[in-house]
């Protein structure tokens, strides 16, 4: 019988490879002696109970967490039938238990074509229930998918760069005039479900990104509210007017955050309402426009929240790290030493922050090529990494979707310009690239998913030999 000892980490690890080492109905007693161990669901007096002997031999199935980590009270002692699982590692190099008939990676996904598909650049992609509303430079410039066939929302014509749903309420904003016939419905327009409605006298200039909190849309871009003052590259909509906020910026705006009520605003501006320090990323507080220390110095292109902490990804050089950075409510904190080139797209997964982009080094993880994890501590690589740029990340509840112009995802050389990262199977340790069928034959822009589906929208023509 073989000895499992809750002891220090490095006697774990060897513990459990002499585990699996063994044929499957051996047993294996566990003595406890973890005093950080998670609480446990099933009480030793249960056990006890099926037991009368005393000796206590249960299934390893019974003591695992969800994520396939051991776990067992302080007072248990006792030993566990390993019949049916074998020994793999998690993400974070802790020994985890699968099922026997679970593979390390598995796939059950494969492109499938939306109806024939778009002739053009898709730039932007909402989930609403069933319906995929999906924008771009093609001809009409939106279109719904319903799950079976293609739908236009009224007369539109246009480029559209950015969606955000409402309720029953689909807003757009992009390059275009007069949606559905209404004159003022300029650069941005409201969708209630049989027709195209103006936001006031509409904008001018081009709409980049749109967040909405509560009954206010928040609207950045190179645009201006017309006949509103200040209302420069950001505006707000409180569902009756244009609202400026404060004197507004002096450049464009390209991301948008909202965490209660302060709206973080990110692009390449280096002045916010007057306040210079606000280079590329400013807060708006309800009255007036906060800097962020010292600001940053070069393009934000994307900000993700995760309760009080801001992280923010671009092209910058400084706050002690490059091109990704962290605001706590006080001070820019480093992300270790930083990526090595930009950072297009940033996707947050319970404390795990994936980012993505053209870098090839993530605080001196050399195989973190275009995508990386960054867990609290240190940056991480996913496997071999990636060929090529990532602009789009996605995450479910086992898996990583990312989109760019790779061809070749940790040796999978068919995965193009999409491939999924398992980081689940229902629990935390599969570790492998695979592909989406045969890939695309284009550049991935954006992604999103809703439930098992998996939406992608960029430059390809053809979807795993489906022409999309």
């Amino acid at each position: 019988m073989t000895y499992l000892y809750l002891m220090p980490v490095k006697w774990f690890i060897f513990t459990c490879l002499l585990l699996i080492s063994l044929p499957t109905h051996v047993g294996t007693e566990i003595h406890s002696g973890d005093q950080n161990a998670p609480e446990i669901t099933k009480p030793t007096a249960e056990l006890q109970e099926n037991n009368p002997s005393g000796e206590q031999k249960q299934s390893l199935g019974d003591w695992l967490t969800p994520e396939g980590k051991l776990n067992v009270p302080e007072d248990f002692s006792g030993s566990l039938d390993p019949t049916g699982f074998k020994m793999s590692y998690g993400l974070d190099g802790a020994p985890v238990f699968l099922p026997d008939a679970m593979t390390d990676c598995q796939s059950d996904t494969c492109w499938n074509a939306l109806g024939v598909g778009l002739d053009n650049t898709v730039r932007a992609i909402a989930i609403s229930g069933n319906d995929v509303y999906v924008g771009g430079v093609f001809p009409n410039g939106i279109a719904r998918w319903d799950g079976s066939s293609w739908n236009t929302l009224g007369s539109f014509l246009g480029q559209v760069y950015a969606i955000a749903i409402s309720g029953s309420d689909i807003y757009v904003g992009g390059r275009f005039l007069n949606a559905g016939g209404i004159a003022t419905a300029d650069g941005i327009a409201r969708w209630d479900g049989s027709n195209w409605n103006a936001l006031g006298s509409g904008l001018s200039g081009d709409v980049y990104t749109i967040a909405i909190s509560g009954s206010d849309v928040y609207v950045g871009g190179t645009i201006s509210a017309i006949g509103v003052v200040g209302a420069s590259y950001i505006a707000r909509w409180d569902g009756s007017n244009w609202n400026a906020l404060g004197p507004g910026l002096n450049r464009y705006v390209s991301a948008i955050a909202i965490s209660g009520s302060d709206v973080y605003v990110g692009g390449f501006f280096t002045d916010a309402g007057g306040v210079t320090a606000a280079d590329k990323i400013a807060r708006w507080d309800g009255s007036n426009w906060n800097a962020l220390g010292s600001g940053l110095n070069g393009l934000v292109l994307s900000i993700a929240i995760s309760g009080s902490d801001i992280y923010v990804g671009g092209g910058f050089t400084d706050a002690g790290t490059s091109n990704i950075v962290r605001w706590d409510g006080s001070n820019w904190n480093a992300l270790g030493s930083g990526l090595n080139n930009n950072v297009n797209a940033i996707t947050i997964s319970g404390s795990d922050i994936y980012v993505g982009g053209y870098f090839t080094d993530a605080g001196g993880v050399a195989a973190a090529d275009g995508i990386a994890r960054w867990d609290g501590n240190n940056w991480n690589a996913l496997g071999p990494g990636l060929n090529n740029a990532v602009f789009a990340i996605a995450v479910s509840s086992v898996d990583l979707y990312s989109g760019g112009i790779f061809t070749n995802a940790g040796g999978v050389t068919s995965a193009d310009r999409i491939a999924r990262w398992s980081i689940g199977c229902n629990m935390d340790y599969c570790s492998c690239w695979e592909t989406l069928d045969p890939g695309l034959n284009g550049t991935v822009l954006a992604i999103a998913i809703d439930g098992s589906d998996v939406y992608v929208g960029g430059n390809f023509t053809d979807a795993g030999g489906v022409p999309a």
